[in-house]
């Protein structure tokens, strides 16, 4: 929590330097498939270069702030991963309860 209330509380000193900013398109955010296109997105993300003045702590805020988007990126595909092998797994589970069932009631009234 220190680290966070010295960058909270820091005085900007910039620095200048050349920086290449990518900026990602809205179809590649919410994967908007073209199969027109002949691709599985049309993307038109893009690189952009320029000189810019940086602050190194706001630099560092900034690399913070990516590497935890990457990071809960990260956790929710894998969430998504295993709430579909959760689903597949208790849909196998009831299929085979129900069949087991109904190779009792088949021993039982026949």
């Amino acid at each position: 929590m220190d680290q966070l209330d010295d960058l909270e509380h820091h005085v900007c000193e910039f620095v200048e330097s050349e920086n290449t900013v990518f900026i990602e398109c809205s179809n590649c955010i919410y994967q908007i498939k073209d199969t027109r296109a002949g691709c599985i997105y049309n993307c038109s993300c893009i690189h952009k270069k320029k000189t810019v003045k940086t602050c190194m702590k706001c630099h560092e805020i900034q690399n913070n702030i990516q590497s935890f988007q990457e990071e809960l990126d990260a956790l929710t595909n894998n969430m998504s991963a295993y709430m579909q092998n959760y689903l597949n797994h208790t849909n196998n589970l009831s299929v085979t309860i129900r069949q087991y069932r109904r190779i009792l009631l088949e021993k039982n009234t026949s």
